[in-house]
């Protein structure tokens, strides 16, 4: 216990002797550490950006823009959204489904067979 208290002495002593900085110094050195920090900050955000541009001009593949074929003049989105109702009509055994899309989808895509997974054509 006498080690404690003679630690804490020796401590309070220590920092007495310390040369502490002025107030007007230490606000001085924060807005150096503030301004240095920005400025590495925007000098990485800008390194990181510069990187980025060059990754997807040049390392990145540019897919082709295709228009899917054997669709009607006028139409370029076949997506599900662009597609309002899709009714299954019943089938017996060994027939493909016929599928009757209002919407945008022309009938060549609606005959064409559809391979599901597992099964070859």
């Amino acid at each position: 216990m006498n080690n404690i208290f003679q630690f804490l002495r020796e401590a309070y002593a220590e920092l007495i002797r310390v040369s502490w900085p002025s107030r007007s110094t230490t606000f001085q050195y924060t807005i150096l550490v503030v301004l240095i920090s920005l400025g590495v900050a925007a000098f990485l955000g800008a390194l990181d950006y510069l990187f980025g541009l060059g990754i997807k001009e040049f390392l990145l593949p540019q897919a082709p823009s295709v228009t899917p074929p054997n669709l009607p003049d006028g139409v370029t989105d076949i997506s599900p959204e662009s597609v309002q109702e899709i009714e299954i009509a019943p089938t017996q055994e060994g027939e493909n489904a016929e599928a009757v899309i209002e919407g945008v989808v022309p009938e060549a895509i609606i005959n064409d067979p559809v391979v599901t997974e597992g099964e070859s054509q």
